[in-house]
């Protein structure tokens, strides 16, 4: 990856942002994104570089054999998909810097995936769900 220019770089991305979403990564994303939003009523704005080093931290996350340019790829294409359906929006500082921000459509669609995963998880195991909206 090292040899593509960032012409060919971009054109991938573009065609890679099309494929379906990654949901794991893209609930990890807002998560990051998402995090004290309760507390502070604020969604916090993150370059991609903070979000990249806060989901690789731990290595057993995801794979541990992908390079850095590696990863960059693999987390700004699933933020591209993210933008794409209106999730997060991208503020650019500087001429080519932009830093990442969750959007209450967002934070709805990650409400409705923990949802999702938390119905399925009690249909397996027979327990009672309930679910506070004020949890969130």
């Amino acid at each position: 990856m090292n040899n593509l220019n960032n012409n060919e770089f971009h054109k991938l991305i573009a065609k890679k942002s099309n494929d379906p979403i990654n949901i794991n990564l893209s609930c990890h994303i807002i998560f990051i994104l998402g995090e004290n939003y309760k507390k502070y009523k604020v969604f916090k704005h993150m370059t991609v570089l903070d979000i990249m080093n806060n989901i690789f931290k731990n290595k057993e996350i995801y794979c541990d054999k992908l390079n850095h340019n590696e990863k960059d790829f693999f987390i700004r294409t699933e933020l591209y998909k993210l933008k794409n359906k209106k999730h997060i929006i991208f503020h650019k500082y500087k001429k080519v810097n932009y830093t990442v921000q969750l959007t209450s459509k967002g934070l709805s669609y990650y409400k409705s995936l923990v949802i999702n995963y938390l119905k399925k998880y009690y249909q397996i195991k027979g327990d009672v769900f309930r679910i506070e909206v004020d949890d969130f």
